[in-house]
């Protein structure tokens, strides 16, 4: 398929040329659609989550494309975070929410309708404070 379109493209175009040579009108092309595989750019963003005692903090960051159907696909994590604080990641999508700690490293998401990112206080009372959140 692939070489019969562009066979088609190039027919088209040698007949623009030889009409441009010999004066005449070109006879019209037929639009072709360029491939949908090209990949889209990636977008990154980076931020410092404060905890609310104002003094730790955790740097986090994540890439991301968007892709036809309106899924997000990327990376994420951090790359700095005081002592006594988690950084955790909550990937939505339509059925499912996962809830994951990071560790520092670099971790991939795909098909992925939101990707939030929380610091959380290790040290409060009977459970981690995750006001921190991007």
């Amino acid at each position: 398929m692939r070489k019969t379109i562009r066979r088609c493209a190039d027919a088209a175009g040698a007949l623009g040329l030889a009409a441009a040579l010999m004066g005449t009108a070109a006879p019209a092309q037929a639009a072709i659609a360029a491939p949908q595989t090209a990949l889209q750019p990636m977008a990154y963003q980076s931020t410092t989550l404060w905890l609310p005692d104002g003094k730790r903090t955790a740097t986090v960051w994540r890439t991301w494309y968007r892709n036809s159907d309106g899924r997000y696909h990327g990376r994420y994590g951090f790359t700095s975070a005081s002592r006594g604080v988690s950084v955790y990641v909550v990937l939505w999508t339509s059925d499912k929410t996962k809830y994951l700690p990071t560790e520092g490293k670099t971790y991939s998401y795909s098909d992925e309708s939101t990707v939030q990112l929380f610091a959380c206080d290790n040290s409060y009372p009977n459970d981690e404070d995750c006001t921190a959140t991007w």
